[in-house]
């Protein structure tokens, strides 16, 4: 099935980076767009502990394959450092974002 996208939530994720108090936290990121939560993910470092049963999903009973290759519009994989992980929670929180750790870098 193709996703679709929701506009909206692209210009609130666009407004919320752009914003200094959260661009400053942001140490790189990536977007779901092209090959998912493997590539998303996969790219931000080289050693990531992934989990992804945290990762949110648009339909119930995928497989981990599934899950880590599935590609959707509007997200976004973001590497903050661990002190900034609440901080940035909360500004997703204020803008109605859904924000969750699905992974951890570890080199």
């Amino acid at each position: 099935e193709i996703h679709k996208g929701h506009s909206a939530n692209g210009r609130t994720i666009q407004r919320m980076f752009r914003g200094e108090d959260v661009s400053t936290l942001i140490k790189i990121c990536n977007d779901y767009g092209a090959g998912g939560v493997s590539v998303a993910i996969g790219e931000l470092a080289p050693g990531l502990q992934i989990n992804l049963d945290k990762v949110p999903k648009k339909y119930a009973g995928l497989d981990g394959t599934e899950i880590a290759i599935s590609e959707s519009q509007e997200r976004m994989a973001v590497v903050v450092d661990p002190k900034d992980v609440d901080e940035f929670m909360k500004y997703a929180n204020e803008e109605n974002l859904e924000a969750v750790v699905v992974a951890v870098v570890t080199e």
